[in-house]
């Protein structure tokens, strides 16, 4: 259901004096594709704001959300090693990547001393078994269409999508990991 600017405001309990920001923030959500802006009217009042598809994956209560990534992929433990990308190519120490040159420990080792990195990993893990055990679980049904294919040449349709990402690591000490990623189809 599309929702007001002053519903929003409302909703996330933002202060009046900061009100006038929201407008902003939506304009760069919808350019980003999170949200899609209808007119009611011509009238700043009248616009309201939907979900896109893909942003509807991030809803916790969602089906089929991926909500448990977003702060993974966000936090600074897992974010600055990009920060070292260069220098760790550049380096003649024996880091296995970024991370472990980052944080001076690799990721699992990092994960049983720091809670909040433990916390992140196992809920992106736990998302990934979910995803697999339902694949598993209806994969001689019916219901489902395998669809492999280029993303960059076409997107079959779809009711749903899911996207299995898998990734092979050549040597176990590779960092950049080519992604490989399948579409399903739902029949319904």
């Amino acid at each position: 259901m599309p929702i007001s600017l002053s519903q929003l405001v409302h909703a996330l309990s933002i202060p009046k004096p900061k009100s006038h920001f929201v407008h902003r923030l939506m304009r760069i959500l919808i350019h980003s594709g999170f949200f899609i802006k209808t007119d009611i009217s011509d009238d700043e009042q009248n616009e309201r704001y939907w979900l896109t598809p893909a942003s509807c994956l991030l809803l916790r209560n969602a089906p089929l959300t991926v909500a448990p990534l977003v702060p993974l992929i966000l936090d600074p433990i897992f974010t600055t090693p990009f920060d070292y990308v260069s220098k760790w190519l550049a380096s003649e120490h024996h880091y296995s990547s970024p991370f472990e040159m980052t944080h001076g420990t690799k990721l699992f080792e990092l994960a049983g001393q720091e809670l909040q990195a433990n916390r992140l990993l196992n809920e992106a893990i736990a998302l990934y078994l979910i995803s697999h055990m339902l694949w598993v679980a209806w994969k001689g049904t019916n219901n489902l269409r395998y669809a492999a294919g280029d993303m960059f040449e076409t997107i079959p349709s779809a009711d749903a999508v899911f996207l299995k990402v898998s990734s092979e690591f050549p040597h176990k000490n590779a960092y950049f990991v080519p992604f490989l990623v399948s579409l399903i189809h739902m029949d319904r």
